[in-house]
């Protein structure tokens, strides 16, 4: 009785030269795969004519009938046509606009996702790209579209809860966790206004590892008190956040006057002559 491994051979082993080597195939590869899942007008009109050549000569197919066919084969192309020029109409109205392409390489099997605005789209052979950063991305792998709103939303700068306490008996400077957001809705500076008329900036504030600091030097100025704090971008919609930090303010000098004796009336004088 053959064996497993016998059998295996059998089933598997190559022949070279008309003699049977015993070698075994490999087997863990996959085949390549031929064709495609779709089934286009190239493919429609190859399964009519293929019909026509193979019918049975007996009973051959009706005239009217490959009349409908052909009517259909005009439909499915119609189809085609119309859905490319959508979809490139579509991709055209996408210019400006921040989209996700996501794509497969077809040799590693890994996936890229790339995010930007579309500076442009061409066309090739029928087909649409976009031109992201430079570089070319067919439209057929569009995934994800985001509005300019929803962009800068998602990226505009940002300001931490906090709460400021300052002691002109001691006065400290003032820090808060913050960042001047990104992409499209990235900043390039800041000022802080205390209240509704007080505005800190300049050389008065320092941006260092994620977080601002206000000079004690520039809060030497405020009176006691509690007062809203609102930080004021220069991104391009002038952002403003006013909720996040409030500033409370004891010890304050700022008012402090010291007292000059007046000068004696003339009544006062005469009396005292």
């Amino acid at each position: 009785m053959a064996t497993t491994t016998e059998v295996d051979d059998l089933l598997f082993g190559s022949v070279e030269k008309g003699k049977f080597t015993g070698k075994t195939t490999d087997t863990s590869k996959k085949p390549k795969k031929v064709g495609t899942d779709s089934l286009g007008k190239q493919e429609f009109l190859q399964l009519l004519v293929a019909q026509m050549q193979y019918q049975d000569p007996l009973e051959p197919t009706s005239n009217t009938e490959y009349i409908s066919q052909l009517a259909t084969f005009s439909q499915v192309e119609q189809l085609e046509n119309l859905n490319a020029s959508y979809s490139n109409t579509q991709a055209f109205s996408l210019v400006g606009q921040t989209v996700t392409v996501s794509s497969t390489n077809s040799e590693t099997g890994s996936a890229t996702t790339i995010e930007g605005v579309v500076d442009y789209v061409i066309m090739e052979k029928g087909k649409a790209y976009f031109s992201i950063g430079g570089k070319l991305y067919p439209a057929e792998e569009l995934s994800k579209i985001k509005s300019t709103d929803f962009v800068y939303d998602e990226n505009k700068p940002t300001v931490s809860k906090a709460v400021w306490n300052y002691n002109g008996a001691k006065p400290s400077d003032v820090t808060v966790a913050m960042n001047f957001g990104s992409s499209i809705a990235e900043a390039s500076s800041v000022a802080v206004m205390i209240g509704s008329d007080y505005v800190i900036k300049g050389d008065s504030l320092t941006f260092e590892d994620g977080k601002l600091t206000v000079k004690k030097e520039a809060l030497a100025g405020l009176d006691n008190g509690t007062y809203m704090v609102t930080f004021v971008f220069d991104d391009e919609r002038s952002t403003n956040v006013t909720d996040q930090v409030t500033l409370n303010i004891v010890n304050s000098t700022a008012n402090t006057e010291t007292e000059t004796p007046k000068e004696p009336e003339e009544s006062d004088q005469e009396e005292n002559k």
